[in-house]
């Protein structure tokens, strides 16, 4: 069952909605577009992971859109490039998150470095860095 969230936020001008899909194989996923772009979100998911994580996987998603990230691009490059470039912004997406939070909600930049921590070397696909990467690169986000 799919419900769309009725309030609209705005991300650097970018108008974004919420959409809880209990059938998303991931915590949560977005969709860049320049006039309404999209976070979807597994609920039953985030219900396990807790509030704190829930919190940082959702600004994360949140860091994409204003981040701009698309997969347009990589399309033209090689499967090496690709791979990095997909990382790459998954690393500044976490970045993004962190200072975002790192303030008023710290306890979620904690909850997502136990969880990376506990992940080591492991990493869910190809296009997400290991663990341990994502939680250096946390550790190194903050001021």
């Amino acid at each position: 069952m799919i419900l769309l969230v009725a309030l609209l936020l705005t991300v650097d001008t970018v108008r974004v909605q919420e959409i809880a899909d209990s059938n998303l194989a991931d915590v949560a996923a977005a969709a860049y577009d320049d006039s309404l772009s999209t976070v979807y979100y597994n609920p039953i998911i985030m219900k396990r992971v807790g509030p704190a994580l829930s919190m940082f996987f959702m600004t994360h998603e949140y860091g994409h859109i204003a981040l701009k990230h698309t997969r347009n691009a990589e399309i033209l490059v090689g499967v090496r490039e690709f791979r990095y470039s997909l990382q790459q912004k998954e690393l500044d997406a976490d970045c993004w998150a962190t200072k975002q939070l790192e303030d008023e909600h710290p306890e979620a930049i904690l909850a997502a470095m136990r969880f990376f921590s506990k992940l080591g070397n492991v990493s869910f696909d190809k296009e997400h860095p290991t663990g341990a990467t994502r939680a250096a690169n946390i550790l190194s986000c903050m001021k």
